[in-house]
Protein backbone atom coordinates (compact mmCIF):
# COMPACT_ATOMS: atom_id res chain seq x y z
CA UNK A 1 0.00 0.00 0.00
CA UNK A 2 2.66 2.36 0.98
CA UNK A 3 4.30 1.88 -2.54
CA UNK A 4 0.99 2.30 -4.64
CA UNK A 5 0.48 5.57 -2.13
CA UNK A 6 3.99 6.69 -3.02
CA UNK A 7 3.63 6.45 -6.74
CA UNK A 8 0.30 9.46 -6.02
CA UNK A 9 1.46 11.35 -3.24
CA UNK A 10 5.61 11.55 -3.63
CA UNK A 11 8.47 9.98 -1.51
CA UNK A 12 7.59 11.12 1.95
CA UNK A 13 5.52 7.93 1.88
CA UNK A 14 6.67 4.87 3.83
CA UNK A 15 5.74 1.72 5.79
CA UNK A 16 4.57 2.81 8.94
CA UNK A 17 6.37 0.24 12.30
CA UNK A 18 3.01 -0.15 14.14
CA UNK A 19 5.16 1.52 17.50
CA UNK A 20 7.75 4.31 18.11
CA UNK A 21 10.78 3.77 20.14
CA UNK A 22 8.83 5.78 22.34
CA UNK A 23 6.28 3.81 22.27
CA UNK A 24 3.69 6.14 20.51
CA UNK A 25 1.81 5.14 17.51
CA UNK A 26 2.24 5.36 14.22
CA UNK A 27 -0.14 4.67 10.61
CA UNK A 28 0.07 1.62 8.97
CA UNK A 29 1.12 3.70 5.78
CA UNK A 30 3.32 7.40 6.70
CA UNK A 31 1.86 9.71 3.94
CA UNK A 32 0.93 13.33 6.30
CA UNK A 33 -1.35 14.54 6.31
CA UNK A 34 -3.24 11.20 6.26
CA UNK A 35 -3.52 8.47 9.17
CA UNK A 36 -3.79 5.27 6.89
CA UNK A 37 -4.65 2.38 8.56
CA UNK A 38 -4.55 -0.39 5.72
CA UNK A 39 -5.90 -3.75 6.70
CA UNK A 40 -5.92 -7.06 4.41
CA UNK A 41 -8.28 -10.01 5.85
CA UNK A 42 -10.99 -12.37 4.77
CA UNK A 43 -13.35 -9.90 6.14
CA UNK A 44 -12.43 -6.11 7.02
CA UNK A 45 -14.53 -3.59 8.85
CA UNK A 46 -13.88 -0.37 7.11
CA UNK A 47 -15.94 1.00 10.41
CA UNK A 48 -13.60 -0.13 12.72
CA UNK A 49 -10.58 0.59 10.54
CA UNK A 50 -11.42 3.98 10.44
CA UNK A 51 -12.07 4.37 14.56
CA UNK A 52 -8.96 2.73 14.76
CA UNK A 53 -7.14 5.24 12.72
CA UNK A 54 -9.32 7.98 14.75
CA UNK A 55 -8.14 6.70 17.93
CA UNK A 56 -4.69 6.30 17.18
CA UNK A 57 -4.22 9.69 15.45
CA UNK A 58 -5.77 11.78 18.61
CA UNK A 59 -3.23 9.59 20.75
CA UNK A 60 -0.03 10.21 18.96
CA UNK A 61 -0.74 14.10 19.07
CA UNK A 62 0.90 15.06 16.18
CA UNK A 63 0.22 17.84 13.89
CA UNK A 64 1.51 16.23 10.71
CA UNK A 65 -1.57 14.08 10.77
CA UNK A 66 -5.21 15.66 10.17
CA UNK A 67 -6.92 13.19 8.27
CA UNK A 68 -7.99 9.12 9.20
CA UNK A 69 -8.01 7.06 6.14
CA UNK A 70 -9.45 3.17 6.07
CA UNK A 71 -8.05 1.00 3.31
CA UNK A 72 -9.75 -2.16 3.53
CA UNK A 73 -9.00 -5.81 1.32
CA UNK A 74 -10.99 -8.31 1.39
CA UNK A 75 -9.87 -11.46 -0.05
CA UNK A 76 -10.58 -11.92 -3.79
CA UNK A 77 -11.58 -8.42 -3.69
CA UNK A 78 -10.68 -4.90 -4.86
CA UNK A 79 -9.71 -2.35 -1.91
CA UNK A 80 -11.71 -0.01 -0.55
CA UNK A 81 -11.31 3.37 1.38
CA UNK A 82 -13.07 4.45 3.73
CA UNK A 83 -13.09 8.70 5.37
CA UNK A 84 -15.10 10.73 6.40
CA UNK A 85 -17.72 12.57 4.20
CA UNK A 86 -16.40 16.35 5.05
CA UNK A 87 -12.63 14.94 4.68
CA UNK A 88 -13.55 13.45 1.13
CA UNK A 89 -15.53 16.97 0.38
CA UNK A 90 -12.12 18.71 0.99
CA UNK A 91 -10.29 16.33 -1.13
CA UNK A 92 -12.82 17.63 -3.92
CA UNK A 93 -12.90 20.91 -3.78
CA UNK A 94 -9.18 21.06 -3.29
CA UNK A 95 -9.55 18.42 -6.84
CA UNK A 96 -11.76 20.81 -8.80
CA UNK A 97 -10.08 24.18 -7.54
CA UNK A 98 -13.71 24.97 -5.27
CA UNK A 99 -13.84 26.80 -2.28
CA UNK A 100 -16.42 26.17 0.96
CA UNK A 101 -19.78 27.97 0.15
Amino acid sequence: MAKILAEVLGDGVKRGLGQTRAGGEVPDVVAPPYWVEAKRMKRCSPKAALAQAVEAMAESRSPEFTTPVAICKDDRQSPTVTMFLNDWLELVRRAHGTQDA
